[in-house]
């Protein structure tokens, strides 16, 4: 492969490769991972907000990538799953939102899984909703 950017060539074994943790990635790195992974969903996109990146479904926010995880919307029915696998709610600082739970990393590496807990996230938008904080 060749970068334009440096007078040479980069050989495929120099450049870094996913790991089997996804914890372990660099922040960007990681949700550049997540977005190449779900780029088969039309209307899926990423923005950064302040520290953090947004997970979207054609305006509708449905995740937050942060520190190097990703968390989904959920509602009583679709949380469970996350619950079952000891994922917790997003965090941070002094609130917790109870609506985005972190996904499992055998999920994020498994682009079929990731892709249909995403469409379950995305369809989560349009059910009857409980305030950010349940």
């Amino acid at each position: 492969m060749y970068d334009e950017g440096v007078d040479s060539f980069i050989r495929d074994e120099d450049l870094p490769h996913p790991t089997d943790d996804t914890s372990m990635l660099q922040p960007d790195r990681f949700k550049e991972e997540v977005a190449d992974r779900l780029q088969c969903i039309a209307g899926i996109y990423c923005v950064r907000t302040f520290r953090h990146w947004g997970l979207y479904d054609r305006g509708h926010f449905i995740g937050i990538i942060a520190e190097g995880k990703l968390y989904l919307r959920t509602n009583a029915i679709t949380r469970q799953r996350y619950v079952d696998l000891g994922m917790v709610p997003y965090h941070e600082s002094d609130r917790t939102l109870r609506r985005f739970y972190q996904v499992p990393t055998h999920v994020v590496r498994d682009t079929r899984v990731l892709v249909e807990w995403t469409r379950d996230a995305s369809a989560v938008r349009n059910t009857i909703s409980q305030g950010p904080f349940v």
